[in-house]
């Protein structure tokens, strides 16, 4: 409670008894902190003006620098033209990523003999990679049960009291 002098407390207690001095000094706590906030208020306002004007200008920076980096995009892709727009000519020929021994085979049958070998492989390859994937998950998580098992451990023995000879 704000402090009443001494003559202002007796002068009000004469006047209206001990009730109704708390309930003074409560009413003038209030108008005082009114007072207060009210007297705030055009430096709070200046500050959120402040924080605005601050926000507006990082965001113009952001601006600029997004409308740049737009312009140096656009200006890459203007010096490099697309492939599409190239004549067939100038594309590289799809007959020479596949493999020269395939490219050599003229029957059909042989074909798809090397077609059956090379399924059967990825089968195989595909088994091999999953076997792999358990066995990883499998050591995973044993070490972290050991992990835990050796932080709970830790946690036990920093704990206990010391051995005394």
């Amino acid at each position: 409670m704000i402090p009443w002098s001494a003559t202002q407390a007796e002068e009000y207690r004469l006047i209206s008894g001990k009730d109704d001095l708390k309930i003074a000094q409560i009413n003038l706590l209030l108008t005082q902190s009114r007072n207060f906030l009210v007297s705030d208020l055009p430096a709070d306002v200046q500050q959120i003006r402040q924080q605005l004007q601050t926000a507006l200008e990082q965001a113009a920076q952001w601006q600029q620098r997004y409308e740049s980096q737009a312009q140096r995009s656009s200006s890459r892709v203007s010096h490099h033209p697309s492939t599409a727009s190239e004549p067939p000519s100038s594309q590289p020929d799809r007959t020479q990523t596949i493999p020269a021994e395939i490219r050599q085979v003229t029957d059909v049958t042989e074909l798809q003999g090397q077609l059956a070998q090379a399924q059967s492989q990825i089968a195989q390859l595909t088994a091999a990679l999953a076997q792999e994937q358990a066995n990883h998950a499998k050591t995973r998580q044993n070490l972290t049960n050991a992990l835990a098992d050796a932080i709970e451990n830790l946690t036990r023995l920093r704990n206990q009291p010391p051995k005394t000879p």
